[in-house]
């Protein structure tokens, strides 16, 4: 399990700053739960989350966002990727969509999508080329309502 410091705190001699990643080995597992409770650290399922707090997003953090890890490539060879922090209904929408059939119903679906994290999910998750090339048009939509609200 990985942590992620919320609120500056230190463990085994280190101080951790918010958003900071904190290795396993560093929590003592006597007093993982106070820490968790009184909100210093949080504990997160995939390194991606810490990442994501990492990037001074901490305010956003919110208990119930479950960390999403997308992979993607470049000239055929494994990138970075990118870490989705969505709530479990955003994940259920877009899981909804994916076995949605048939593929006309499903692509319509996504061009109605407000979230753009659901957008993304469903363009690396669904296999069908219809469902992805809806998601990736609703994208460019929201990204240009975006622009012009600037």
């Amino acid at each position: 399990m990985n942590y992620v410091a919320i609120k500056a705190v230190n463990l085994s001699g280190h101080r951790y700053m918010p958003g900071e990643s904190i290795p396993h080995d560093h929590v003592l597992p006597s007093r993982k739960r106070a820490l968790i409770r009184n909100e210093r650290i949080a504990e997160v399922a995939e390194p991606c989350a810490a990442e994501y707090v990492a990037e001074g997003l901490n305010a956003e953090w919110e208990v119930g966002t479950i960390p999403v890890p997308i992979p993607t490539q470049e000239n055929g060879e494994d990138a970075q990727g990118i870490c989705l922090m969505m709530q479990p209904e955003d994940i259920l929408t877009a899981i909804r969509i994916m076995q949605t059939t048939p593929v006309e119903t499903a692509a319509k679906a996504a061009e109605e999508i407000q979230n753009e994290d659901i957008l993304i999910l469903l363009d690396s998750a669904d296999s069908r080329q219809g469902v992805k090339k809806a998601a990736r048009k609703q994208a460019e939509r929201l990204a240009e309502i975006k622009a012009q609200e600037r």
